[in-house]
């Protein structure tokens, strides 16, 4: 049987995000920012939690969701997979902080590889970038997409 563990795949983004000493700068975290907040404010979901309409937590911005596309096995080879992450920045109408935070986003993974304890990843490319709408009031919202292609090990 084949597998890729995708739990990793979104732990490894996870990381790599909410280590990055350039997003933390642009999302406000400090040294003493707790790991509930930055949790809070990086989500492994399409629709953030603090995000619904009418929440007081929109003050609480910016915040990144990403979240794995449909993907698809290699046409030439069965061990390879590849899928597309949408990375959607949200921010209190601050255009600049959402487009330097997409911006780092493509520069952390963009011809990188991730470091994954089950599988293998070959590089990682940029695929697209734009604004989108946001129905919520006062919030900007702007996303990147990386490509990621993966080697399925046999297990």
């Amino acid at each position: 049987m084949k597998s890729l563990c995708l739990a990793d795949v979104y732990a490894s983004i996870h990381k790599a995000i909410r280590e990055d000493q350039k997003i933390r700068q642009l999302m406000g975290f400090s040294d003493d920012t707790k790991q509930v907040e930055v949790a809070k404010r990086i989500q492994k979901r399409k629709q953030p939690s603090s995000l619904l309409k009418g929440s007081k937590e929109q003050q609480n911005l910016p915040v990144i969701s990403f979240y794995k596309l449909p993907g698809r096995r290699g046409i030439q080879n069965d061990f390879e997979y590849e899928t597309a992450f949408d990375f959607d920045v949200y921010t209190l109408d601050d255009v600049e902080t959402a487009i330097d935070i997409a911006d780092r986003i493509t520069e952390l993974f963009d011809s990188r590889y991730l470091d994954l304890p089950k599988g293998s990843n070959f590089k990682a490319r940029y695929v697209t970038s734009a604004e989108d709408d946001s129905d919520l009031t006062n919030v900007y919202k702007y996303f990147v997409q990386i490509e990621f292609s993966f080697g399925i090990e046999e297990g």
